[in-house]
């Protein structure tokens, strides 16, 4: 059973038995003393109702163990880093910024939660790139697997690899996954490999995705609309009977 589940258990039944024996002790009776203690207790649960709810997320945490003592998680929307202490209300991070969060076990209860260190502590990264339409696909994935290859901290088995994701107006987005030993190598690794990458890009002359923006003076504009219309209109059987002098003035 886990510690924190036991120094609950130990923590409630003596509370119970001292609040039981004051009752005695000043002259209740046994039913009067267990009724009274009830009391209290429902008294006391509800004006600490936010920190039983922590105990208990505790208790739950601690019974599941979705994470150990120097553990990588994060908590979604909120925080993360490594594991430094887990209480019966809160549990205590160390972040990669050298900061120190506590944050109460009913909050991380209710978000989600990634473990970066479990069930192994290497696991895959991956980025996203956007190369020009005119790099052929196949070309393009081999010169970037072998770059992330070749960058430093980056495992060499399992061997990165990268697949084309999507075919959009600016370019083709891939996805480069690679392999880690420890989350604390993510942010050099990330790094690494996008200095990698860029530099095999460079080398081999590949162009990088650029915004194409085609521009129009409102004139000329107008007068292919008008055009157009007038093309359209002309089609009609009554219109295309007339001449264009009757077209042209009513």
């Amino acid at each position: 059973m886990p510690k924190l589940l036991l120094e609950l258990i130990s923590a409630t039944l003596f509370l119970a038995a001292t609040l039981a024996t004051i009752m005695l002790v000043v002259g209740y009776s046994a039913t009067g003393a267990l009724t009274s203690t009830g009391v209290i207790v429902a008294v006391l649960g509800f004006a600490l109702r936010n920190v039983i709810g922590d105990v208990f997320s505790g208790v739950a945490l601690g019974l599941e163990a979705p994470y150990r003592i120097g553990d990588w998680i994060e908590i979604e929307n909120f925080a993360k880093g490594r594991v430094v202490e887990v209480g019966w209300r809160t549990t205590r991070l160390h972040t990669l910024d050298q900061t120190y969060i506590i944050i109460p076990n009913s909050q991380i209860a209710r978000e989600r939660l990634t473990n970066y260190s479990a069930p192994r502590r290497r696991y895959r990264a991956q980025m996203r790139l956007v190369l020009d339409h005119a790099i052929p696909v196949a070309t393009a994935k081999a010169l970037m697997a072998e770059a992330a290859s070749a960058a430093d901290r980056v495992l060499k088995d399992p061997a990165p690899d990268v697949r084309a994701v999507s075919y959009d107006a600016d370019g083709i987005s891939y996805a480069v996954r690679y392999w880690i030993s420890a989350f604390t190598d993510e942010m050099d690794c990330r790094d690494a490999v996008l200095s990698a990458i860029d530099l095999a890009l460079r080398e081999h002359d590949m162009p990088a995705p650029r915004r194409r923006v085609l521009s129009q003076s409102a004139d000329s504009i107008a007068e292919e609309d008008v055009s157009d219309r007038s093309a359209k209109i002309a089609r009609f059987p009554v219109v295309a009977a007339m001449d264009a002098a009757e077209r042209t003035h009513p």
